[in-house]
């Protein structure tokens, strides 16, 4: 129904669907919104951009060590050490080269030593050449009472946007109706690859302005953002119009898939992990967002500035600034590539 309006040139095309540790196959035309809306979401805003590209969806069964707080009172996280066993444990030409989800826990309800765990699984999936790609939420800088961080260094953390000229950050006014997730670690220092872009928001923002409300020297998120608002999908024989980072990530995502396919074509290898890349090269392909904010927890939140924010991070993806990047790198790697 979805590609027949929205990809007519792929209609029958198809996604897998691959259970891991008893994760639940939901196929029902009558399972509750809620429940399967976002992986609606997720395989459909894949399929439609990547199509005839191979998309696989997994379902995970397990559940975290887990640290309850205000806005998480019950284990409802997510198993991501499960997934990663699974993953890591597959064959190379079995992983796909890029991973995305919507799925995304606070950093405190998990013990920080999982936490570094599950990082160090995804660095893992890093240096065999995968990008992750991870939305950082609907909540602004947090629940009006409730603020909270969702991070990781080893992932690219996606934020969203809405209109067009100008493009600005997303928000609960607007049309996406909610506010993108943005913020600082408290679990992870800054890393090196993004000391500089962070450094200089610092100075932007100056020492008093929310002083003791966030980690002056946490990671920094989100990365980069793309499109979050008014996207339209299939559900129970009918369309949605939906919004969210649960959008706006797989479009990124998808994004970093074609020009995968495009670097292939000239021979050269996949992007794999990408934010060392983003913050020294990458942004030049990217449109920078300098208007918005990260409303939440009763304030206006942090503002998009030039250059990266924690709002929308280094801009959302132009694909052809980023084809014309990539294609002396690609062509440089397939020329060594042939020396061997």
């Amino acid at each position: 129904m979805f590609l027949k309006t929205q990809r007519r040139d792929q209609v029958g095309g198809k996604f897998e669907v691959v259970t891991v540790n008893n994760g639940k196959d939901y196929q029902d035309l009558d399972q509750d919104q809620s429940i399967v809306s976002s992986a609606n979401l997720d395989t459909q805003t894949t399929l439609g951009f990547t199509l005839p590209t191979r998309n696989i969806f997994w379902s995970v069964g397990g559940s975290p060590p887990f640290n309850p707080d205000l806005t998480t009172p019950y284990n409802t996280n997510e198993p991501y050490l499960e997934w990663l066993t699974y993953i890591l444990g597959q064959p190379q030409a079995q992983i796909p080269k890029v991973i995305t989800t919507s799925y995304g826990d606070n950093e405190q309800t998990v013990p920080l030593s999982y936490a570094r765990r599950v990082c160090k699984g995804f660095a893992a999936l890093g240096a065999r050449g995968v990008s992750v790609i991870f939305s950082s939420g609907d909540f602004g800088v947090g629940k009006t009472g409730f603020c909270y961080a969702n991070d990781g260094q080893q992932l690219a953390l996606i934020g969203a946007t809405e209109n067009f000229f100008p493009e600005v950050a997303v928000s609960e006014g607007g049309p996406g109706g909610f506010n993108s997730g943005g913020g600082f670690s408290n679990y992870f220092a800054t890393p090196k690859w993004q000391k500089n872009q962070v450094q200089r928001y610092l100075n932007y923002l100056g020492p008093q302005t929310y002083n003791g409300l966030y980690n002056r020297t946490g990671r920094g998120f989100p990365d980069v953002s793309a499109q979050g608002a008014k996207y339209v999908i299939a559900w129970q024989q009918s369309f949605l119009t939906v919004g969210g980072t649960s959008a706006s990530a797989p479009t990124f995502a998808s994004i970093i898939a074609l020009l995968n396919d495009y670097s292939m074509s000239l021979g050269g290898p996949s992007l794999g992990y990408l934010n060392p890349w983003l913050y020294s090269e990458g942004y030049r392909g990217l449109n920078d967002v300098i208007g918005g904010s990260s409303s939440g927890c009763n304030t206006t939140g942090f503002a998009a500035i030039r250059g990266w924010d924690p709002v929308t991070g280094l801009g959302t993806p132009n694909f052809r600034k980023l084809q014309r990047l990539i294609q002396p790198w690609s062509m440089a790697m397939a020329q060594q590539n042939s020396r061997f």
